[in-house]
């Protein structure tokens, strides 16, 4: 995504609201790559997507105290449908 193009990233989040986040990311790696981060406006943070496999190993196992507070919280619970 381009740092300077906010209507286009703001263009490529509405996906997300149309096709859902599975259709979403896939669209986001045949676009970017296997890495893509939006700036959220008025949220340092943004939002990061991650479809290679071995980047995904990286974040979930190996550095995952890196995302405790934010990602992986949001993230268990959505493959998990809330059950753990």
């Amino acid at each position: 995504p381009s740092n300077g193009n906010r209507i286009q990233n703001i263009i490529d989040l509405t996906y997300i609201g149309i096709f859902g986040i599975e259709k979403s990311t896939l669209h986001f790696a045949d676009t970017y790559g296997p890495i893509a981060r939006f700036p959220n406006f008025g949220d340092e943070a943004g939002s990061t997507f991650i479809t290679d496999p071995d980047y995904i190993q990286h974040c979930c196992a190996t550095k995952s105290s890196n995302y405790t507070e934010r990602f992986l919280p949001d993230l268990y619970s959505y493959v998990t449908d809330g059950k753990g």
